[in-house]
């Protein structure tokens, strides 16, 4: 999904539309295991705590929809060490702890507003927090 988003985002940035700046995607990487040295240099770059991990597999078990937020190298270094499952890392956007959810069948689309995760202030040191 957010392939698709990203790829939109970048037709509108070529197209000019004067839309773009209201359209994002949050930097994210795939991981299976702590990158090191050059790895990691590659894999991560760019990518700034705090960050996300969701499992890759959606598959509507409640493991797939257990996150993590982790505040440092520290933190991920900890959950990659107590997992043997792929997780995507996404890069946290305080968004004011709301998140808008958009279903469509057909012609009819639904778009519906929920609670999230709340915003993060600079001061949050922890190394990871299960949500």
């Amino acid at each position: 999904m957010l392939d698709v988003v990203t790829a939109f985002e970048s037709k509108l940035h070529q197209s000019g539309d004067r839309f773009q700046s209201k359209i994002s995607v949050p930097k994210q990487v795939l991981v299976d295991h702590y990158p090191e040295g050059e790895e990691a240099t590659n894999l991560l770059v760019g990518l700034e705590f705090p960050v996300i991990a969701k499992p890759l597999f959606a598959n509507g078990s409640a493991e797939s929809h257990e996150m993590c937020l982790i505040f440092s190298p520290k933190g991920l270094r900890s959950l990659l060490a107590d997992t043997d499952s792929p997780i995507l890392l996404q890069q946290f956007v305080n968004h004011g702890g709301v998140v808008f959810k958009g279903y469509s069948i057909g012609k009819h689309v639904q778009c519906v507003k929920g609670r999230s995760l709340p915003d993060v202030s600079e001061g949050q040191t922890r190394p990871h927090q299960r949500l």
